[in-house]
């Protein structure tokens, strides 16, 4: 296989989305009908995007969505409306902060997200929605700029952070700021959801605070209303006596709630901010973050520290404000960043066929050991003959030869004669030829048609097992084959494979058990060669060989017919064999049909042995 083939066959979309997956403990489909993007906390689903659409903004997606299956809890409550929006807000800086420091490498790929979102405008920014849309935006970019120290949201940030002190009295914004300083420690989901319950309980203390201020206000301005329609100086004058203990009860609540416990503790949340936030975008793994995210701090704190205009926000309108934030519902959240790339890639799904969902078996079959025993026993012999014959084979065409050219340092004195017809080729030289360095990937058709008796004798599938348990011993110990065996049935990717043999392993008393696979459902060939596939994709060796086995045709013409043709693609050659039926053909071209099942262990041989002689 050249480097350009392997190339393409590791950067398969399927392949990646399911290493990814597997790493993260997710299960991954690729291409789901109708095209989405979501994950339900044990199954991410990818679009089948177009080559042109950036890799690694989709690596980064996966990187993410496999950060909610790895650490969010679905079930920890998260609420509606405006509880729901910061939970979601707050439980994504979260995983994607655990993600980094648990695998520092996905942190270039989280970023490219960032970058192509930005580019794409996929961020929303603040737009005069009011209070509620100012602070959903500012604990986002907060988070994600401070917190995360994705700098590409550097202008994000600054009008968040505008908005906030627009539509937001003081005392709000400074207690806000202290809360979200939580964030870096958070260890859970439901941690997440209690944080965003303080935030709302913080906001509902502030609107009471403003809204007594506000009634306090009102009734002050009724008793100056009543005192000037009094009659009388003397009168006026108890009036405003009145009037200035009343302002001077109004003063001292001011000074009462500005020396709030919270809030006397966020007074200094500004300067605490930077050295917790630089933190937290340190440890995301970028280091060259440092200067902008300090002058990012420095910068906003002096901001809040110089702008005096929120301490004037009419009492009134600040209770108002603030109320509506409590009083949002799911129209008011504003639209979730990566819900807007996951709409980007579904979009960009250039229509190929779905779903594709690389089976993975969670462990190998676990057949009847004696039956097992006594099928070892009854093909030892044989495939100990083909194993020598074999290993003879590739040795003799491993076997260095010599070559006749016309340069070189050592003359050929048979070829002298060759002078009088003018040949100048007398010089020879040697020709080394390469070793097989072949995995070989055998997939057995186990479908519920492999149980009928289309000839007298044994079943197709016992022969079939006895075939496949003769071939993975006899390549067994062959230098440079790296043998697997597979078997595929069933009715979906979840129960689509039975390992026999995986690569890399070799037979012992605990594999021969499960050679004694019995056919189940029905024929999904398409699920079977993605596993092979990716099972081919990891193994080391240069050539790699797919051969199927089946007595019929696939449940999807077209999806089969799309795997062999990308792994075709990507450098696999292909082997079919039908069993007394001549459907493989129509997917591989360099297929044969057997009639008698007597013959499929010697048509099995042949075509290997073919296979691994031409490939020295």
């Amino acid at each position: 296989m050249t480097q350009l083939s392997q190339a393409a066959l590791h950067k398969a979309l399927p392949i990646v989305a399911t290493a990814y997956g597997r790493k993260f403990g997710a299960r991954v489909i690729v291409g789901k009908c109708p095209s989405s993007a979501y994950t339900d906390g044990k199954t991410i689903v990818v679009p089948n995007v177009p080559e042109s659409f950036p890799k690694a903004v989709l690596w980064g997606f996966l990187g993410h969505e496999c950060a909610h299956v790895r650490y969010t809890d679905f079930n920890a409550g998260w609420g509606r409306g405006m509880r729901k929006s910061l939970v979601n807000i707050l439980e994504d800086a979260r995983i994607e902060r655990e993600i980094v420091n648990e695998y520092p490498g996905l942190y270039g790929d989280l970023m490219a997200v960032v970058q192509y979102m930005v580019d794409e405008d996929h961020f929303g920014k603040p737009e005069n929605g009011g209070a509620s849309e100012a602070l959903q935006y500012y604990c986002l970019y907060h988070l994600r700029y401070r917190v995360l120290g994705q700098t590409p949201l550097d202008n994000h940030f600054r009008l968040a952070d505008e908005a906030l002190k627009r539509e937001l009295p003081r005392g709000a914004q400074t207690r806000l700021k202290a809360l979200l300083r939580k964030v870096p420690v958070l260890a859970s989901t439901q941690e997440a959801v209690s944080l965003a319950d303080d935030i709302l309980n913080m906001l509902e203390e502030e609107q009471e605070k403003e809204q007594k201020k506000s009634e306090q206000q009102n009734s002050s301005g009724d008793s100056e209303d009543d005192s000037d329609d009094d009659a009388g100086a003397d009168s006026s004058g108890d009036s405003n006596d009145d009037s200035d203990d009343d302002a001077g009860a109004d003063s001292s609540s001011d000074s009462d709630d500005n020396s709030d416990g919270d809030a006397g503790a966020d007074s200094s949340s500004d300067s605490d901010d930077d050295s917790d936030d630089d933190a937290g975008a340190d440890s995301s793994g970028d280091s060259d973050d440092d200067s902008d995210d300090a002058g990012a701090d420095s910068s906003g704190d002096s901001d809040d520290e110089s702008d005096d205009d929120s301490d004037d926000m009419d009492a009134d309108a600040a209770a108002k404000a603030l109320r509506s934030i409590l009083d949002a519902d799911d129209d008011d959240a504003i639209e979730d960043a990566v819900t807007s790339l996951r709409q980007s890639m579904e979009q960009s799904d250039d229509g190929a066929q779905g779903p594709i969902e690389i089976p993975d078996p969670s462990m190998p079959y676990q057949g009847q050991s004696a039956i097992g025993k006594q099928l070892l026993a009854d093909v030892r012999q044989t495939s100990n003959r083909v194993k020598a014959q074999l290993m003879g084979l590739v040795q003799a065409s491993k076997r260095t030869s010599r070559q006749v050219k016309r340069v070189g340092r050592r003359v050929d004195h048979t070829k002298l004669h060759r002078l009088a017809s003018g040949d100048s080729r007398l010089f020879s030289s040697r020709a080394d030829k390469r070793s097989p360095n072949t995995a070989v990937h055998l997939l057995v058709d186990m479908s519920s048609s492999m149980s009928s008796s289309r000839q007298q004798g044994s079943q197709p599938y016992v022969i079939a097992n006895q075939a496949a348990m003769a071939l993975g011993l006899a390549l067994e110990g062959i230098p440079n084959v790296n043998p697997a065996i597979s078997f595929f049935g069933g009715n979906s990717a979840d129960d689509a494979i039975r390992i026999g043999l995986k690569h890399g392993e070799r037979f012992n008393s605990a594999i021969e058990a499960r050679f004694t696979v019995t056919p189940w459902g029905c024929t999904p060939m398409a699920e079977a060669v993605w596993y092979a596939g990716y099972e081919l994709a990891q193994t080391r060796e240069e050539r790699k060989l797919l051969i199927v086995l089946s007595d019929g045709g696939p449940d999807c013409d077209q999806s089969t017919h799309d795997a062999l043709k990308l792994f075709a693609s990507g450098g696999v050659e292909m082997i079919g064999i039908g069993i007394m039926d001549n459907a493989i053909s129509r997917f591989i071209d360099n297929s044969v049909v057997i009639n008698d099942l007597g013959d499929l262990r010697q048509t099995l041989f042949a075509m290997i042995q073919q296979s691994l002689t031409h490939a020295a």
